[in-house]
């Protein structure tokens, strides 16, 4: 029965999500003297549900906007109460659809899930807009949080080098509390 009912589930959850979003006009921030904005980027998550049980599987959807020229790392953070479903990640941009997964298959600590995605300017077209959809499963019950952070990505410093765990340099800048039952 339930091999029946994920294909139906990832085909709707994709046709909700290609459905809806965010107007980039609202994302699109001013400066004091009325210019574009000139941040990292901006990021609003989203997820198929908010209360999973143990072993179930949700989407969550991270909408990116108006990312720096030289593009960004999308870091994606959660507790290790939920499990990173590996290669699930793909963006969307305008109809087309690009598998990309973090770097390094993700970066796991005694408590912290990290994915850290690279995510060139050029990548997301002339609307500067793209919607990273990916996977999670719950593995132990509790709470989480699932935060996202946009930061610049320094192209003189290799991105496998670029982000540690020892020091994340997270702040979220848009989060969703997570309960597993």
């Amino acid at each position: 029965m339930f091999r029946f009912f994920y294909p139906f589930l990832f085909v709707a959850a994709i046709y909700c999500f290609g459905c809806g979003g965010v107007d980039t006009d609202d994302l699109l921030f001013k400066d004091s003297n009325d210019g574009e904005y000139e941040g990292a980027g901006i990021v609003e998550l989203s997820s198929s549900t908010v209360e999973l049980d143990t072993g179930d599987r949700i989407i969550v959807n991270a909408e990116i906007a108006n990312i720096h020229h030289d593009g960004v790392l999308l870091k994606i953070h959660f507790g290790s109460i939920l499990n990173y479903y590996r290669n699930s990640s793909y963006l969307k941009i305008n109809r087309r659809i690009v598998k990309l997964e973090p770097i390094n298959g993700g970066y796991l600590t005694d408590d912290d899930v990290y994915l850290v995605y690279e995510i060139p300017r050029s990548l997301l077209g002339a609307d500067n807009y793209g919607e990273l959809t990916l996977q999670v499963r719950g593995i132990k019950t509790g709470t989480t949080v699932i935060g996202a952070d946009v930061d610049f990505d320094d192209p003189r410093i290799s991105n496998n080098i670029e982000f540690n765990t020892e020091d994340p340099t997270f702040t979220a800048e848009s989060s969703l509390s997570m309960t597993i039952d």
